[in-house]
């Protein structure tokens, strides 16, 4: 059958759904504790709309080392199933959660191909960007592929969180063209009432107050953030960084010693939502992601929050941020994220673009996020 046949001849969930299950490949890690991340946060606030919103309980599947069941902070069932924690894992995993299955359970993949090649019918799926982008081997890009379109054929409805996902869709011949019809793209979103509220307007930051807010990985670019701190320091711009993260302290220690930064930077890990009150003491928000990008919790926040992006042209940045008007998007290189946050932090100009920012917070909001993913829950 026609892939966009099938979806349309399928009843909607509001008619026959009576429970959701949500399958990840991490939500806790793996022994079943919290584990703060922007996809993390995704997870918890979409089962927390389908119960409060759709009245329907929801009961979360992952991966673990050992097996376990548990109640998670925000009130919903996590259950762990042991199997690798690798993609090796992926089948084990999508076998199990379809064997756990009620009849009128429907079933939202999280984590894209993650149960590949054991999807449920009637199911859904969210898509987080493309992650194949970057330095993996031919087989192995090849591969993914397949797990990328074996999942949005198996899918009656995908929401996308980019646009990126639906043109790469759009470069794989006749069958990927016809399974954009099932896509839906909703961006990503921010607690506005977490948020510094943007109504009174403040003067930039003198020194000027550089923000990361990433997990500590290479594709997130904190390298590269702080190569471009070192070029800054050399031009003899005044600047303060923190770097909010995950993981990987001692390392970014070194590196920060290794170029010389000082006391100029700081490091905190903080928890999923502490990171939102940082924003008001930031005047810069960089995103210098390298590959494997949506449209960024970190982006979406700042924006909301009135800091300017600097931001790297990777992924489904580019669907957020609009050069010149909320920040500037520039190549993944150290030079030319140091000439970024140069140019936007041009007072007139930084002014100008937090105010654009703050328009944004409406189009941008977790209210917007909840009316619509419920409503791709409910078709």
């Amino acid at each position: 059958m026609n892939p966009v046949s099938r979806a349309a001849s399928v009843a909607p969930w509001s008619e026959w759904v009576e429970r959701v299950m949500i399958h990840v490949s991490a939500y806790l890690d793996f022994e079943g504790q919290e584990l703060p991340g922007g996809r993390q946060r995704h997870v918890r606030d979409l089962a927390s709309a389908i119960r409060d919103v759709c009245g329907l309980p929801v009961v979360v599947v992952q991966k673990a080392t050992r097996s376990f069941e548990t109640t998670c902070a925000g009130g919903h069932a996590v259950v762990g199933i042991k199997c690798p924690t690798s993609s090796l894992g992926d089948p084990w995993l999508g076998w199990t959660s379809w064997r756990m299955r009620r009849r009128t359970d429907g079933v939202i993949y999280a984590c894209g191909d993650s149960a590949w090649p054991m999807f449920a019918p009637r199911s859904k799926g969210i898509q987080h960007g493309v992650w194949w982008d970057g330095p993996i081997a031919a087989g192995m890009r090849a591969l993914q592929r397949r797990r990328a379109m074996d999942f949005a054929a198996a899918m009656d409805s995908i929401l996308c969180v980019d646009t990126n996902f639906v043109n790469w869709l759009r470069c794989q011949g006749a069958r990927g063209l016809a399974l954009t019809d099932k896509c839906h793209y909703v961006p990503n979103y921010a607690d506005l009432e977490a948020l510094d509220d943007g109504a009174a307007d403040r003067p930039l930051g003198e020194p000027v107050r550089l923000l990361f807010a990433r997990r500590f990985e290479p594709k997130r670019g904190a390298v590269l953030f702080l190569d471009a701190l070192a070029i800054l320091q050399r031009r003899g711009f005044d600047f303060s960084a923190t770097l909010l993260t995950i993981g990987g302290v001692s390392a970014i220690e070194q590196l920060m010693h290794d170029r010389a930064l000082g006391s100029r930077v700081q490091i905190a890990e903080d928890g999923m939502d502490a990171v939102l009150s940082r924003y008001r003491e930031s005047d810069v928000a960089v995103v210098p992601t390298i590959w494997s990008e949506g449209t960024s919790l970190a982006c979406v926040e700042a924006i909301c929050a009135g800091v300017p992006v600097v931001a790297t042209h990777v992924g489904g940045l580019g669907n957020l941020i609009v050069p010149e008007h909320n920040g500037v998007l520039v190549p993944p290189s150290a030079e030319a994220l140091a000439d970024g946050i140069q140019h936007v932090a041009d007072a007139a100009r930084w002014t100008r673009m937090r105010r654009n920012c703050l328009s944004m917070r409406d189009a941008l909001s977790a209210r917007r996020w909840t009316a619509q993913v419920v409503d791709w829950v409910r078709s």
